[in-house]
């Protein structure tokens, strides 16, 4: 019968396991890790064909990302100090139980909240974060329990190794989640995207345009086009990125994009940004005012156009409540519907009418009084 010992669980036990809470997070590093000591602790589990194991382990929660990644270092080569330097042998080879030792404690270390690569750096047997394969295991165990500062010190380190294969990627693999953009933190896209381990795609524009850091969307922007992504190969995405760029805090953002899309500023951009946001939003409001956009301006009801699709994302995004949203309404109106007294007073001080109606006959005041917004409503009183 098979021991229940850690030791001696293949790892979509461990995965399970964790899953469950019935085994903690050192106890299955222990099991994944004494895969690649002497004994092997293999499974028939465990000599899956590949892509099966692994495609169940990836999805197996928080841990289940992090066992696939150290099954994938069973091939990975060791490391070996000679004269003083690391060098890794050509082909791959079994750890003492010294070094599977070592690789505990660095995961380990690794699973602290609080972690930092140099607390990894400090223990012995680091070198092995010189291993394309070992370094990914890190990098997904600090994603794996949010700790984003030791992951970008992962991958954002001088001596990031070379990406592994593209069959051994996760950030390429296309069983793993990884693989997509909702499961890579926006802050590791531009280092893993220099680095060729995540292939640039068209697809992490967006998040470059709506980013609330300018220096780094902007340095998205620029990875990606180094990546091979043509700005221009689709016409939309001029309008589209720029629109998005204007629901952010970030007139940079909309500088960089307009200085690569001979595109205007419209008057309607100034209801678009603070119509999807419920606080803040003035530092954009200065810079479109500051080019002489109509604060006043009345967006009529098709300026968006009237594709169904669009129309029902709009009405979700306005909210329910007890009086419906006209997109006949201008930026006052929106900021009034969304309770935003600080976009809500910078338009005011901006001459913001607080007597102009929306296309249903609305003031302002008369959307911030239905919908109980205290403070707005005291803005809009004020003489």
């Amino acid at each position: 019968m098979e021991s229940s010992s850690p030791q001696a669980m293949c790892y979509r036990q461990a995965a399970l396991a964790v899953l469950k809470g019935d085994l903690s997070t050192r106890d299955a590093l222990q099991a994944c890790l004494a895969h690649l000591g002497h004994d092997g602790a293999l499974h028939l589990d465990d000599n899956e064909l590949g892509d099966r194991i692994l495609g169940e382990l990836f999805w197996k929660g928080d841990f289940g990302p992090v066992a696939a990644c150290i099954k994938l270092c069973e091939s990975a080569p060791l490391p070996d100090i000679v004269h003083g330097k690391v060098h890794f042998l050509d082909d791959q080879a079994t750890a003492n139980q010294s070094q599977v030792d070592q690789l505990l404690s660095i995961f380990l270390a690794a699973t602290s909240e609080s972690a930092r690569l140099e607390d990894l750096q400090s223990l012995p047997g680091s070198e092995i974060m010189g291993s394309a394969l070992f370094r990914q295991a890190l990098i997904i165990t600090a994603i794996s329990i949010n700790n984003l500062n030791l992951a970008k010190e992962l991958t954002y380190d001088a001596t990031l190794p070379l990406p592994p294969d593209e069959q051994q990627c996760v950030f390429k693999m296309h069983i793993s989640p990884f693989s997509t953009r909702h499961r890579v933190p926006e802050c590791l896209l531009v280092p893993l995207i220099n680095a060729g381990w995540l292939q640039a795609s068209p697809e992490y524009l967006g998040q470059a345009a709506c980013s609330e850091d300018a220096a780094y969307g902007i340095a998205l922007f620029e990875a990606l086009q180094n990546g091979g992504v043509d700005l221009y190969s689709n016409p939309i995405y001029g309008e589209a990125l720029l629109r998005a760029a204007v629901t952010t805090s970030q007139p940079e953002l909309v500088e960089y994009l307009r200085a690569r899309f001979p595109l205007p500023l419209t008057d309607d951009m100034v209801i678009q940004a603070v119509e999807a946001r419920n606080a803040g939003g003035v530092e954009m409001l200065r810079y479109l005012l500051d080019h002489n956009l109509d604060v006043n301006h009345l967006r009529s009801d098709d300026i968006l156009g009237s594709d169904p699709r669009d129309r029902a994302e709009r009405d979700y995004a306005a909210g329910t409540g007890p009086m419906p949203i006209s997109e006949t309404k201008t930026a006052l109106h929106a900021a009034a519907a969304k309770g935003n007294h600080e976009a809500m007073a910078y338009l005011l001080e901006r001459g913001a009418d607080k007597k102009l109606k929306d296309g249903l006959g609305h003031t302002a005041q008369d959307i911030a009084e239905a919908r109980g917004l205290v403070e707005a409503l005291e803005l809009l009183k004020r003489d």
